[in-house]
């Protein structure tokens, strides 16, 4: 097993990160490099002697890593760690695998509690050097009749020419789902895209995770679409079996901020997980002091909002884990975070011209038959877990409607998602898609949208680096404040609702449909889609050449 001792941040940056990426502030813009940045939240000597001691006291051989060497990781057996824990200690953590806050410190020296933020438990893997995926060179088949293609894409938001993501690298975060490389190049070579820059880098030991075909069409249809937005940016995609590691999110974004080497510029991530379940059992101090950290060296961290309407997971309770608990309005992890760019989902209803309303939709038969749900909808919602931020204040009304039959939701917390971007198209059909060598027509939800928008950010940072200005960071406030000048960089959506039929559990243990009504698109910003979807080239002529309040 591997014991990891992860140390606080000797300096606390959420006022660093406020400023950086405050429109207005004098210190807006001014990111910190890595170097500068980990002599800002280095622990001291002393804490470091502490955790060797400390190790060292049950004969384990510990070594410190990760950003600032904030971690601590040893090897060990269930005897050891019972020396180390003591038995209630070890029984603890063997049954939790991971403790954050009081409960970590609770069970360390008193000489090291004030610096302990978790203590983890996990099978033992160094994450492994970056592994290009190859090009076989194989031919694929013909271009599907059906299907959004990218130079639709391209023309339905309006990209501009001049940027293709050069000197941007993109990390994805992959629960597992390793593609075909035949696949991700197949699709570029399919459309006439420059060949795609990844490299893949293996996190956790991968199990069943690893092949499993739902995974592996997440992964993969990201992947292609991500490289046919931006061709010409490095993308590495960390792999993380969420059965392995406790919080597969802090884990992929600490070590993307660790990265010295590959330096990851912006961060996206297609999974989403109830925010109640989330911080029940993590907290929000880790993830969101992490969010910190990206935001003082401008790493832009995007989520997608998730694909279940105002409902915050995938039906996962009842004895046969297949309803849901209850069929209430929740808020979505990581997108509820402030310092996270939230896509939501559009459903485009024609192409020619390019007209699109709030996503709520029947999916393909053969989603259906992956996911036993007949529909799904754009995520959304107003978070119970983390306040109005500040760029959020002036735009809110007092109350989302959610139709007639539903009480309106207060706008009482941070609102998601910030923008949105198709997710579905008309009748049953998507994005294309290449897998197992074979087009299908039906990729699509905010899975895609996500990763569509880390592509357009790597467009926006590439132009800023020409005008020799920082990269976008934290987007929000700058987004924000850009749109309350210029409302056509993002279009409005005004038209549908996130409406979606949903199994429960009723009181005799009866398996129920319900609709749980979701809210509506209507003028401003709404938790159906955000402050709307991108017009790309005047987002690059706003944001991208400028610094102008």
């Amino acid at each position: 097993m591997r014991l990891s001792l992860e140390l606080t941040a000797a300096a606390d940056l959420s006022d660093l990160a406020d400023a950086v990426s405050s429109p207005g502030d004098p210190r807006f813009g001014r990111h910190l490099d890595r170097a500068v940045l980990v002599e800002r939240i280095a622990q001291p000597p002393a804490v470091h002697a502490a955790a060797a001691a400390w190790f060292a006291g049950a004969d384990l051989r510990a070594a410190a890593s990760g950003l600032a060497d904030l971690t601590w990781r040893a090897e060990l057996d269930r005897a050891q760690l019972t020396c180390l824990l003591g038995q209630a200690g070890a029984q603890q953590l063997l049954a939790r695998r991971r403790l954050v806050d009081d409960a970590a410190r609770a069970l360390v020296p008193p000489s090291l509690a004030a610096s302990v933020a978790a203590l983890e438990l996990g099978p033992w893997r160094a994450p492994e050097a970056p592994r290009t995926l190859v090009d076989p060179g194989a031919t694929p088949p013909p271009v599907p009749a059906t299907g959004l293609r990218p130079a639709e894409l391209a023309r339905g938001y309006h990209f501009d020419r001049a940027t293709d993501g050069e000197g941007e690298t993109i990390a994805v975060m992959a629960l597992g789902g390793v593609p075909d490389a035949g696949d991700v190049h197949g699709f570029a070579r399919a459309f006439g895209l420059p060949p795609p820059q990844v490299e893949l880098v293996q996190l956790t030991p991968l199990a069943a995770c690893a092949a499993d075909p739902r995974f592996r069409f997440e992964t993969t249809m990201g992947l292609q679409w991500l490289a046919a937005v931006a061709p010409r940016a490095r993308i590495v995609v960390y792999f993380i079996d969420p059965t392995v590691a406790a919080d597969p999110w802090s884990c992929f974004l600490d070590h993307v901020l660790s990265a010295i080497f590959l330096k990851p510029t912006i961060a996206v991530t297609s999974w989403s997980a109830p925010a109640r379940q989330y911080y029940a059992v993590h907290g929000r101090r880790r993830f969101a002091a992490l969010l910190d950290l990206a935001a003082v060296l401008g790493v832009t961290v995007i989520a997608a909002s998730g694909d279940w309407g105002a409902y915050d997971g995938f039906p996962s309770s009842g004895p046969a884990r297949d309803v849901c608990d209850a069929i209430v309005p929740r808020d979505t992890f990581p997108g509820c975070e402030a310092r996270v760019l939230s896509v939501g989902g559009t459903k485009v209803t024609e192409h020619e011209p390019w007209r699109e309303l709030a996503w709520s939709a029947p999916v393909s038969p053969a989603l259906r038959a992956a996911t036993g749900l007949p529909a799904l909808a754009g995520s959304g919602g107003v978070s119970v877990h983390v306040p109005v931020p500040t760029y959020q204040r002036g735009v809110l009304p007092g109350e989302f409607s959610r139709g007639p039959d539903a009480a309106p939701v207060p706008a009482a917390g941070r609102v998601q998602p910030d923008v949105s971007l198709m997710a579905w198209g008309p009748d049953a059909t998507a994005y294309a898609c290449l897998l197992d060598g074979e087009f299908r027509d039906d990729a699509g939800g905010t899975s895609l949208a996500a990763p569509i928008w880390a592509g357009i950010v790597a467009r926006l940072n590439q132009r800023r680096r020409g005008h020799g200005l920082a990269r976008l960071g934290q987007l929000q406030p700058r987004l924000y404040a850009a749109c309350a000048r210029d409302s056509a960089l993002l279009r409005d959506i005004v038209d549908g609702d996130t409406d979606l039929e949903l199994p429960l559990l009723t009181a005799d243990g009866e398996r129920r449909w319900q609709v749980l009504p979701g809210f509506r698109a209507v003028p401003g910003l709404d938790p159906a889609t955000g402050l709307g979807v991108p017009d790309v080239a005047r987002l690059t002529a706003s944001l991208g050449s400028s610094d102008d309040p």
